[in-house]
């Protein structure tokens, strides 16, 4: 997950994974500081891993949403980014759908293949005015087999 300033983020309505927010936020609610987001500076962004039992009780067949909340650590903030990456491991490498990218770090047993699924990536430039009290919301499924 590449992000400025903190996000929290959910599959299928369940928390999977926060960074630079704190335990009782709000749609509105600031991150708890500053926090630069690191693929455009060439670092590797931050990582989160699911355990497999996770997994499986997450997942459901049919179709499955990842939802990401993202928060500025001040109001009048002009910069404002998420960028997530959901990485699920396979058993066969018969269907691939995109090269894993370089700062991919597998953390899963050696026999297991992790394609990358990014369909959730801005393939455009976007842009965007924020006015008081706005609220934006984006969101792509995906399904499962």
């Amino acid at each position: 997950m590449d992000f400025d300033d903190g996000f929290v983020a959910y599959l299928n309505g369940k928390e999977i994974a926060r960074a630079n927010i704190g335990p009782n936020q709000q749609w509105n609610s600031l991150a708890l500081s500053s926090a630069e987001a690191q693929l455009y500076q060439g670092l590797q962004p931050s990582y989160f891993v699911l355990s497999p039992a996770a997994v499986d009780t997450l997942l459901v067949n049919g179709t499955n949403v990842l939802c990401v909340e993202t928060h500025n650590n001040v109001a009048n903030s002009n910069d404002l980014s998420a960028r997530p990456f959901l990485h699920l491991g396979i058993l066969n490498s018969s269907t691939n759908y995109s090269p894993i990218p370089i700062w991919f770090i597998a953390q899963t047993p050696s026999n297991l293949i992790c394609p990358s699924f990014q369909s959730a990536r801005w393939v455009k430039p976007l842009s965007m005015t924020l006015v008081s009290s706005a609220i934006w919301v984006s969101s792509i499924t995906g399904q499962v087999t």
